[in-house]
């Protein structure tokens, strides 16, 4: 079959993760070259929800404001690794602060301040391992929610900053029909979705009417 894409490409990625570099008070936002551990700054990215990227970049201003030392992968010095933030389109968004400690310097001015800038969640994801992974495997909440809402083909979904969702609406709307037409299940069958994650097709099919049994190994 033909690819299939969104009108436009533009603003699709509603997951923004950005490496932090530099000093404290004076840290820069970047990405990962290609095959590198090197970041390099950036000042926009399109392919990005535009409302999510300028949070992200508040999010920065906020880290230098509170004088947060970025990570040094040579000598394993520092606190901040990566900012993660989640921008819903129902307006919710979850931004979380990597970092290689449980307890950040001057945390609750942090959280203060991150939540003034329009995060409905703020998290630090504590991520101690020398390897290339963005996130590491505790996430704490630390004010909001535990998850934000998302609304695909009029079903809401729940997510935890932990949690895989697909990065585009438009893709995750486009994935659910597409599985209500092929499977296209009389009403009251059952259908075994096997790993349902967060239920994103589970949920589609359920709403057409099958009974679902959802299966995943994650928690």
């Amino acid at each position: 079959l033909p690819m299939a894409a969104p009108d436009s490409p533009w603003g699709q990625r509603n997951k923004i993760a950005l490496q932090i570099v530099g000093r404290a008070g004076e840290a820069d936002p970047g990405f990962f070259r290609m095959r590198s551990r090197d970041v390099v700054p950036i000042r926009e990215c399109p392919v990005q929800d535009p409302a999510g990227t300028a949070l992200a970049f508040k999010a920065v201003q906020v880290v230098n404001r509170v004088g947060l030392e970025p990570w040094r992968e040579w000598d394993d010095r520092g606190v901040v690794k990566s900012l993660v933030v989640r921008a819903m389109g129902t307006g919710q968004s979850h931004v979380t602060v990597v970092s290689r400690e449980t307890h950040l310097p001057r945390e609750e001015r942090l959280v203060r301040e991150l939540s003034r800038t329009g995060a409905t969640t703020v998290s630090i994801n504590v991520n101690d391992r020398p390897g290339p992974q963005l996130m590491g495997r505790e996430t704490f909440v630390l004010a909001g929610p535990p998850r934000i809402v998302e609304e695909i083909g009029g079903l809401k979904y729940l997510s935890s900053a932990g949690a895989f969702f697909q990065t585009s609406a438009w893709g995750a709307a486009f994935l659910a029909d597409a599985v209500r037409r092929l499977v296209d299940a009389p009403e009251g069958a059952r259908v075994i979705d096997l790993y349902s994650g967060g239920g994103l097709l589970s949920l589609a099919l359920a709403d057409a009417g099958a009974e679902v049994v959802g299966i995943e190994e994650n928690p």
